[in-house]
Order: structure tokens, then C-alpha cells, then sequence
């Protein structure tokens, strides 16, 4: 037979004396001919496959001797030894494994691609093993949340990249295969995970895909996976991403991800200790913007540090930004969470009814002002988190739970509470929502606001209108009153007597009433920029209160030799003002009489209305008398 190009064609020749040869052994009943043979002859190399009696194929052995040497003919199965050995001409998809040396390091495996998608002439291109899995079961990787229309969400596998070259040698699984994973995050335009002590990247630009390109090469983009070392246990369990690299925590440890040229790849990145701090696993660190702030736990209290890494060789800066109320924060906390742009950092656990609150000033330098404080919340807070300005809770009351917001901005986007100069508030108290309805008995004179959720009766009720007055038309805006509480066959509810509010029905806000009270610390000069005078013969006269956008202010002074708190009527100025209009002032100074020695007395600043209390600044007058007796 001749070739397209007038040589003559050996290989079908030899496939017609191989026919022939197996047809004759098959006759005779030789075992090692059973079965069906399949030869396909090309120009320049013969393909012999065999099938069993299913149609599935069937294993065997073969040599080739040819030529003045013996080696002017060559055989293989499955694996070659170079390249250089693989014929121009094969069977689409026909797989193969080329040797090199005797690493297994450097072997790897081609797809034969014919041009016509059946036989032929085509081109050998890269391929994975036959013998190893695919890839990554995408049942039990991390799924995706996907916002697939308004208030339309859809939780989903994602659909990760199959493994495409190589073999678990050459192109292994990434190191969370077969282990937990325990944090995600997005870093350098690429997704990881990290489990036990090693973290997982993916491909630059190709977040779903975990394995290399070539099995040949390793290029900038292809994944990262490296582990931590240490003497000690490193099982890493949070990872924020930093300018720096990848902030890593385990319980005893934190390490940082990082490259010298501050570009992460395969040969460049490499993992170093950052501390030796112990933290608890199960609260996650956060990132207020410029800090990282992480828990750490004793038997009977909890401590809060923050983090401030300063370059890749540099070791951070850490603080104890609790040491200022050591003991004070509950051993139960188990949420921590942040609103940078409210510079506040907040604490909770599903066990207390209290939140533990952070709030700091910074000036672009340093930190000018810091102030710890708590919220008593109207049940145990089982979830928090802040969005913008806003802090949602979601609280237990027995056996109901709700979901609060708390606008965290002095003035709200949606006002319950307008006055005649346009200023807006929202109601200072718990769970205030919307009367479910409202009835009104002429007999007993009695009206009824039915509540949207249950009654908890270990909490203060109170009932609020809402409305406007700047437009100058005065409504029942602002009135509260304490009203009391019952039930029947419609619903728990709260009841006054002697008003009728179902023309206001829309407008009747109904909650339970909580306290704002702050117990002043005690006051000391300080001469120019040295410490505070603790020695000095100091009496205060009075103090003065610059308060913001406010309501009813009151203060409450506990003298030596006094156990209870007495009220303090303040002073203030003679002033105008709107009548019928919403108790509010955008400003004002309240002056409080008090002529005694510091040391003789305390100041509470309360108030349990539902307008609310915005202290701007507190300045003192007074008599300073720094003489004693000295030594000559």
C-alpha cells in the first residue's frame, strides 16, 4: 500500500501479519490471544487494543523488534520514555504517560487531540492522570450565598475547577482535602481556606480553581498551599488579611502570609510568627480599620487586645485595651464584632443580657479619647452585627425572640421623633415597634394598645407618639406616658386612662423603658502637662454639662456618710420655647451646685426618658489649694 506520498506503507503490512498471527493462535486456544482485537494502522505507528467478553478492555503484554539492530522498531503501553517516542498519528483521546528520568517528579501525561475528533493527524496536549480523582467534591466544599434577585437569595455549591494535569505527585489535592476547614478569605485576587496549620490559595484571577496549570512548571499564578512551623500546637482557626499579608491565629500563635516583593506566588510566599499571644479559638478576631483586636480568656474575666502589624520584619504592636476595666468584661462573652466608621467595638455572649461596648476618638495619630461602657439589653443577645450606622440584635425574652436595631448616628435617615426645627430622633427604648392595633372603651374611658410580640413582664412599659411638628402643625408628638399592662383574648397589651388614641393609631409606638445612667469618675487637677494632683486640698463648686441634641437630663450625687443617691436639681438659664413642641434642645448647659471636697462625693448622670442624651463636654469650677506642710 502507498502513502499520499508514494512511500510505501510497512504498517499495513504488519498489521495484516499480526491479524493473522492472532486469528491463528485464537484457533489453536491460546489463552493469550482471547478476546477481540482491535489494530488501527497509521503511516509511521500501529494501535492494537483488546477487549475482554463485557466489551471492557482487556490488559496485556507485547514486544517489537525491528531493524539491523533491533531497534528500528519500538513498542510502548500507556507510558514512554521522552516525548520525543509518541507517533504523529493516534486515536482521539488516547492518554499517555511520558516518563523523563526516574523521578516521579517530572513525569506527567498527554491527550492525543485529533483533528478530526476520531483518528488520525492531530496534536498531543497535557492531560491529567487516568488513575487519580478529578478533583474536588463540590457537595462538600464551602457553598456560595448568591443574591439572584430583590429579596431573593440562593444558597449553592460551587462548581470548583476539576483537576486538569498531572497526577497526586505532580499536581496534588490542596492540603484541605480530607480536613476541616475552618476560615475562608479573600486575599491578592485569590480565594484560600485554611485547616489544621497550612493555607490554601487559589489561582490568581481563577478563585475556584486549587490545582496548577502544567505539571511540567510552576508559574506566578498557580496556587499556593504552605503550612506553618512550630514548636508548638499550630492549628490555625481565623485569618484576616492585611497591606502587610495574611494575619494567621491559632490559639498560642499568630503568624503573618507575606512575600518580600509584596506579590504572593508559589516560590515567593513563606509564613513567620508574628507572636506568642493566646486567644480564644472560638470568638473571631476583627479588623476595626487600622486594629486587629482578639479575645483572650481567664476563669473570671475576659481581656480584649488589639494588633497594629508595622511592616514585614517588623514584630507588631500590641496592647491590653482592656486593662483600663480589668475583671469587668464577662468570662461568657463569645461575639466580637466592630463598626469601623463608628470607631466601636462591641462584645456579647448568648448567655448575658449585657453588651460591652468600646468607643474611641482617633485623631490620625494616636487614640485622643477611649471610653468603655454597657448596654442592658432586653434579653440575652443570642446575635449581633453592625452595617453603616446601624446595630442589629437579635435578643431572647423568655420564649420569643426579636431583632432590634440601635441607629448608632445622633441624626437618624428616618426620624420617629420630629421638632419644629427639623431635628429627628429615634425613641430611646427597647423593642419599640408599631402598635398592632387600637381600641378605645367610652364606658371605662380606657384605651388599648395591643403589642406586636409578647409582654415581658420584667420589663418597664411605656407607651410613645410619634410625629412631626415642622411644619408647623402641632400634633401629639413626643407624649409618653408609663401605662399599664394586660391581656385577652386578642392579645397582651398596654392601656391608659382618660385618652382616646385611635385617631393616632398609626403613630403609637409601644416599648419598655430603660435607663441611661453614668457614674461620673472622681475629679483631680492636673498642674500643666505632669500627673493629676492626688494630694492637694481640691473643692468642686459646681459643674457645668454641654449637652447636644437632648432631652430631660437628670443628675443624682451620693455624698460620704450617705448610702443612698439623692437627686440634683440643675440650673440652667431662662430660655424660650415653643410650646406643644417636641421636648428637644439641639444645645444647652446644664449647671450642677455641688461645694464639696472631691473625695466627698460621686455624680450620676440619669435619665429614663425616651428622648435621648448626647453629653458633648463637662468642665468643673473650684477652689485648688496645693499647700501642706514640708520639710526644710
Amino acid at each position: 500500500m502507498l502513502n499520499d506520498d508514494g512511500s510505501v506503507n510497512t504498517n499495513h503490512h504488519l498489521r495484516d501479519a499480526l491479524d493473522a498471527l492472532i486469528s491463528a493462535q485464537q484457533s489453536a486456544s491460546n489463552p493469550d490471544f482471547a478476546g477481540t482485537w482491535v489494530l488501527t494502522a497509521y503511516k509511521t505507528s500501529l494501535f492494537i487494543e483488546r477487549f475482554d467478553g463485557n466489551g471492557d478492555p482487556a490488559a496485556f503484554t507485547i514486544e517489537a523488534k525491528g531493524g539491523i539492530d533491533n531497534d528500528g522498531l519500538y513498542v510502548f503501553q500507556e507510558q514512554v520514555s521522552n516525548v520525543a517516542r509518541l507517533p504523529n498519528e493516534a486515536t482521539h483521546n488516547t492518554v499517555i504517560k511520558i516518563i523523563n528520568t526516574g523521578s516521579a517528579l517530572d513525569d506527567y501525561y498527554v491527550k492525543f487531540i485529533a483533528d478530526n475528533g476520531v483518528s488520525g493527524r492531530g496534536y498531543w496536549e497535557e492531560t491529567v492522570s487516568p488513575y487519580v480523582s478529578p478533583g474536588l467534591d463540590n457537595s462538600t466544599m464551602p457553598h456560595e450565598l448568591v443574591n439572584t434577585a430583590v429579596d431573593t437569595f440562593v444558597f449553592r455549591e460551587i462548581d470548583y475547577t476539576d483537576r486538569l494535569v498531572g497526577d497526586n505527585e505532580t499536581n496534588e489535592d490542596p492540603s484541605f482535602v480530607g480536613n476541616k476547614i475552618t476560615a475562608g478569605f479573600f486575599h491578592n485576587n485569590r480565594l484560600g481556606f485554611i485547616s489544621k496549620d497550612n493555607v490554601s490559595m487559589s489561582q490568581a484571577g481563577d478563585f475556584y480553581n486549587f490545582y496548577h496549570t502544567s505539571a511540567q512548571t510552576v508559574i506566578d499564578s498557580d496556587p499556593i498551599d504552605i503550612s506553618c512551623s512550630s514548636t508548638r500546637p499550630t492549628a490555625l482557626h481565623a485569618v484576616i488579611p492585611t497591606a502587610q499579608g495574611v494575619v494567621l491565629f491559632s490559639e498560642d500563635q499568630q503568624f503573618i502570609l507575606f512575600s518580600d516583593s509584596g506579590v504572593l506566588t508559589p516560590s515567593l510566599a513563606t509564613i513567620r510568627t508574628l507572636s506568642t499571644y493566646e486567644l480564644d479559638k472560638n470568638i473571631e478576631p476583627v479588623d476595626d480599620g487600622t486594629t486587629i483586636n482578639f479575645i483572650t480568656k481567664t476563669p473570671g474575666y475576659s481581656r480584649i487586645f488589639g494588633m497594629v502589624t508595622r511592616g514585614q520584619q517588623e514584630n507588631p504592636q500590641v496592647l491590653d485595651i482592656s486593662r483600663v476595666v480589668k475583671e469587668w468584661i464577662s468570662p461568657d462573652i463569645d461575639s466580637l464584632i466592630t463598626s469601623p466608621q463608628n470607631s466601636l467595638i462591641a462584645l456579647s455572649g448568648q448567655s448575658l443580657k449585657e453588651v460591652f461596648l468600646f468607643s474611641y476618638y482617633n485623631n490620625g495619630k494616636e487614640n485622643v479619647m477611649q471610653a468603655w461602657f454597657s448596654w442592658l439589653m432586653p434579653g440575652t443577645v443570642q446575635f449581633l452585627a453592625a452595617d453603616s450606622d446601624n446595630m442589629y440584635a437579635v435578643t431572647k425574652q423568655d420564649d420569643q425572640f426579636v431583632i432590634s436595631r440601635a441607629v448608632l448616628s445622633q441624626a437618624p435617615e428616618q426620624g420617629i421623633i420630629i421638632n419644629s426645627q427639623g431635628e429627628k430622633v429615634n425613641p430611646c427604648v427597647d423593642m419599640y415597634a408599631t402598635a398592632s392595633s387600637v381600641t378605645y372603651d367610652s364606658v371605662t374611658k380606657t384605651t388599648k394598645c395591643y403589642l406586636p410580640y409578647n409582654d415581658v413582664s420584667t420589663l418597664n412599659p411605656i407607651i410613645v407618639i410619634k410625629g412631626s411638628t415642622a411644619g408647623g402643625s402641632f400634633v401629639e408628638s413626643g407624649f409618653n406616658v408609663t401605662p399599664e399592662r394586660g391581656s385577652d383574648g386578642t392579645g397582651d397589651y398596654f392601656s391608659i386612662t382618660g385618652k382616646d388614641l385611635t385617631s393616632l393609631a398609626s403613630d403609637v409606638i409601644v416599648g419598655f423603658r430603660y435607663n441611661f445612667d453614668v457614674e461620673l469618675p472622681r475629679i483631680y487637677y492636673r498642674p500643666g502637662q505632669v500627673d493629676a494632683d492626688f494630694t492637694a486640698n481640691l473643692t468642686i463648686s459646681r459643674m457645668k454639662f454641654a449637652v447636644g441634641l437632648s432631652g430631660v437630663m437628670g443628675f443624682k450625687l451620693n455624698a460620704n456618710g450617705r448610702a443612698e443617691w439623692y437627686d440634683v436639681q440643675p440650673v440652667i438659664e431662662a430660655n424660650t420655647y415653643l410650646a406643644n413642641d417636641v421636648p428637644l434642645d439641639a444645645e444647652n448647659v446644664f449647671t450642677l451646685p455641688i461645694h464639696q471636697r472631691t473625695e466627698n462625693f460621686r455624680v450620676r448622670m440619669f435619665n429614663d426618658s425616651p428622648f435621648p442624651v448626647a453629653v458633648n463636654a463637662m468642665m468643673w469650677e473650684g477652689k485648688y489649694t496645693p499647700r501642706f506642710y514640708r520639710r526644710v
